[in-house]
Order: structure tokens, then sequence, then C-alpha cells
């Protein structure tokens, strides 16, 4: 009897064990960001989630994933732009980013997947792809982990 609880309470605690979200994660560079000085980034909406204990106490967030994107580019260096047509398009980057997933992580839980991509302005050819997955305690929090793990692996 011992033995088939202990067997029980090991097979449930290995299912809500915390699952590796690097498997999730992809970078691909096919070209490098040297000689790009500018970019512009594609809007994406603001996302609300709260959190709470159902009676109606919470904490809400919100999250936008090109505001996220903006800052870690600024950041490094590069200059966004409003409109595609300010700057020589040779020098500039567009970057896209979205949610590419949702990965079950336990019985309750679920990381999100986010993906950006670097095209060049000019000639529309992928500069670099990088996917990540994001787990928290909200939507907004597992998008803001995705988002900046897709962005500290440019180099």
């Amino acid at each position: 009897m011992k033995r088939i609880l202990f067997l029980i309470c090991l097979f449930a605690l290995s299912g809500c064990g915390v699952t590796s979200l690097s498997r999730y994660s992809s970078y691909e560079q096919k070209t490098a960001l040297d000689h790009y000085r500018f970019f512009y980034v594609m809007e994406t909406s603001q996302l609300y989630s709260s959190t709470g204990n159902g009676e109606g106490m919470g904490e809400m967030k919100s999250v936008n994933p090109a505001d996220i994107v903006t800052g870690c580019m600024v950041k490094r260096g590069f200059i966004r732009v409003a409109d595609l047509n300010e700057q020589p398009l040779e020098q500039t980057i567009k970057v896209t980013c979205g949610e590419s997933g949702r990965h079950r992580t336990s019985l309750f839980t679920y990381a999100i997947e986010m993906t950006v991509q670097f095209v060049d302005a000019s000639t529309n050819q992928i500069i670099l792809t990088s996917t990540a997955a994001g787990r928290g305690a909200t939507e907004a929090d597992g998008i803001r982990k995705a988002t900046l793990q897709c962005m500290q692996r440019i180099e």
C-alpha cells in the first residue's frame, strides 16, 4: 500500500514539475546587424491580464511586445523611425513580433511562445528570427518574459 501511495505521489509531482522552456526556443541569424542604424517596429496591441483570488482582489498587469522590442533596440544604440520613408531603407530593419504558440508545462500552467523577426527594409530578406517561451503569474508576465528572452539572444 505504501508503494502504491509513493508511486501515485511521485507521478503527481512529476506531472506538475518544472518543464524546461528551452526546448521551445530557437534562434537563427542570417546576416550581421553591423550596417543597420535604424529600425521600424510593427505595432502590437496592449494585453491586459490580472491575478486574483476570485473576489476581485488582485493585480492588473499589461504588456505591449512592441514596447519591449523598442526598449531593447534603443538600448543597443539603434534609432527608431516612425515611418519607413524617413530613413535610408538599406540601413533600416523592420521588426515584427507575435505569439507563436502555447505549451502546457504542468497540469495547471502553460507557457506562451513569442517570435521576433528582423527583416531588411530594402530587400525584405529575413535577417534573423528568435523564438522563446515564457511563463509567469499572468499572460502579460509570460509574454514579457518570452519577448525579453528573444531579444537577449540578439547579437
